[in-house]
């Protein structure tokens, strides 16, 4: 057990932090098993993704983790609603590639998928089949009813509350209302706890750079400020996670 805290610690906080950690949560106990639940990120851009992959709470893809649609895109949180209700149909229409930005585009949902840039404009084949490969493997995942899912979504008040009430009614009926979680991080604060459903976890910090959109930023990303900021939803979604079903996971690192 010690082992374990040390582990989940050692890549998280500083020398400092890493033993008021051990200290608390060597007094709990804790259930390490990275095959009873996943994280995954619906959008409405990478910040989940990346959070959760480098603090720890998702594996990499070095460690087996898979790639799933919503992950490094910037999607909408009204279109991912569309596409999960139309089982993704019409997701590779209205295609077009913005040779002034250098990636792929879908006008219909107002996705922009500047991650994969690698995907040039006379390799729309490689694109569709890297997506295809993705929206197969949410495909997969939501049908497993015996996996608890924490579907996490980065909120920044361009929609309103509506959306996020919609998205839970819709992942309820695919899961059929087993094993899941819907966490939102409302990175502005904009979000009306009052109008939000109440089964819908609600995260409600303001980030520290998200005005300027430069929390993603090379000097704004690593700063003091962000890695604090990230530290919180760490340890907010850790906590949904234990309080709901009892379980963590962690990546396998050694304390230097």
């Amino acid at each position: 057990m010690n082992f374990c805290i040390r582990i989940l610690s050692g890549f998280i906080f500083s020398s400092e932090e890493r033993k008021r950690f051990r200290e608390k949560y060597s007094k709990e106990e804790i259930s390490i098993s990275a095959k009873e639940y996943n994280l995954i990120s619906l959008g409405c851009c990478c910040m989940p993704r990346y959070v959760l992959t480098k603090y720890g709470l998702k594996k990499t893809k070095e460690q087996g983790e898979l790639s799933y649609p919503f992950d490094l895109s910037v999607t909408p949180t009204s279109s991912v609603i569309k596409l999960l209700k139309n089982n993704f149909d019409d997701y590779f229409d209205n295609l077009v590639y913005d040779r002034s930005l250098g990636y792929w585009m879908n006008t219909k949902y107002n996705l922009a998928f500047n991650h994969d840039q690698d995907c040039s404009e006379s390799e729309k084949s490689k694109f569709v089949e890297r997506f295809e490969k993705r929206i197969n493997n949410l495909k997969l995942l939501l049908k497993n009813q015996n996996i608890c899912i924490y579907f996490v979504l980065a909120w920044f008040g361009n929609e309103r509350e509506q959306y996020i009430n919609n998205l839970y009614k819709v992942l309820s009926a695919i899961r059929h209302k087993k094993n899941f979680r819907l966490i939102v991080l409302d990175v502005e604060c904009k979000l009306n706890r009052k109008k939000v459903n109440k089964s819908i976890e609600l995260f409600q910090v303001h980030h520290p750079y998200v005005e300027a959109n430069n929390w993603w930023k090379d000097g704004y990303r690593d700063s003091l400020a962000s890695i604090q900021y990230c530290n919180l939803i760490v340890e907010f979604v850790r906590n949904v996670v234990k309080k709901n079903f009892d379980v963590i996971t962690y990546r396998e690192k050694t304390l230097e």
